[in-house]
C-alpha cells in the first residue's frame, strides 16, 4: 500500500509500514520541498526519515498490515511542519531521553534524539503514536546589485555573517574596481549582522576613502536593532545610516 496526496502546500502519505517504502517517501518529499527552492535540506530528509524509521519499526514493529500516516506542510518563511503517526499502541514519550547519546558506540536510541536535535520543536501526542515536528530550513544569503542614480545599491537576501562574508566581499570588491564611488547598502531584509561582515564594512570603507576622498556610503532600511549595532561599534561615523520604515 502506498498512496501519495499533494496539495498547493502540503504532500501527504499513507504507505504500509515497509522499511523500502521509507526512501520512497524521502524522495517525493525532497522533491516537494524543491519546489519552494530549497537546495540544502538535509536536516528536512533527516528528521523525516527517523520519524518514519520510529513509526516503522517501533510503533507499527514492522507489521505491513499497519500503516503509517506522514503529512508535511510548508507554513512559509522557510519552515515546515512534519507529522508521522503509526498504528501501534504509541509509548511513554514524557519519560524518554531525547538528548543525542554521550557515548559514540550506543547505536540503538539514537533516531528520536536526531530528530529532536534538529527541529526546532518536536512534540508528540498523548498516546505517543504521532509526532509533530517543526523545522526552518537554512537559507544562503544572495546579493542583488542595482542602479539607483548614480550609486550602486547592494541588497542582500538575508543576514550578514560568516556564511556570506565570502560572496560579500567578492561583490564590494567588484563593484569597487569596476569604479563605483557610491554606495548603498539596502538592508531591508537583514535581521542579523555579525561581527564579520562589521569588519568588511569597515574595511570597504578604508579601500574606498583611499581610492577617492568622494566617496559615499549609505545604509538604508535598517532594522532598529541594527541601528543601534552599528551606533555601539561607531560604524555611523563612515556610513550614513537611515532606520527602516
Amino acid at each position: 500500500m502506498f498512496s501519495v496526496n499533494e496539495h498547493d502546500n502540503s504532500i501527504g502519505f499513507k504507505f504500509s509500514s515497509e522499511m523500502s517504502l521509507i526512501d520512497r517517501v524521502i524522495k517525493e518529499c525532497v522533491e516537494f520541498a524543491r519546489h519552494y527552492r530549497f537546495e540544502k535540506i538535509d536536516n528536512l530528509r533527516t528528521v523525516l526519515r527517523e520519524l518514519l524509521i520510529n513509526a516503522v519499526e517501533h510503533g507499527n514493529e514492522n507489521n505491513i498490515e499497519k500503516a503509517v500516516e506522514c503529512d508535511v506542510d510548508y507554513l512559509g518563511d522557510n519552515r515546515f511542519k512534519i507529522v508521522v503517526g503509526d498504528q501501534g499502541d504509541g509509548f511513554d514519550h514524557k519519560n524518554i531521553d531525547l538528548l543525542v547519546p554521550d557515548d559514540p558506540t550506543q547505536s540503538r536510541h539514537r533516531g528520536l534524539p536526531l530528530a529532536n536535535a534538529l527541529a526546532d520543536q518536536l512534540a508528540f501526542n498523548e498516546t505517543g503514536n504521532r509526532a509533530t515536528a517543526y523545522l526552518t530550513m537554512p537559507t544562503e544569503t544572495d546579493f542583488d546589485v542595482e542602479d539607483r542614480g548614480d550609486a550602486k545599491a547592494i541588497l542582500p537576501s538575508g543576514n550578514l555573517t560568516a556564511g556570506s562574508a565570502d560572496k560579500f566581499r567578492v561583490i564590494m570588491l567588484e563593484l569597487l574596481d569596476g569604479g563605483a564611488t557610491k554606495f548603498i547598502f539596502d538592508l531591508k531584509k537583514v535581521e542579523d549582522v555579525d561581527s564579520i561582515s562589521l569588519s568588511l564594512l569597515i574595511t570597504f570603507a578604508k579601500m574606498l576613502k583611499k581610492k577617492t576622498e568622494d566617496g559615499t556610503l549609505d545604509i538604508k532600511n535598517a532594522k532598529p536593532d541594527l541601528v543601534s549595532l552599528f551606533e555601539l561599534t561607531r560604524l555611523n561615523r563612515i556610513y550614513n545610516i537611515s532606520k527602516s520604515g
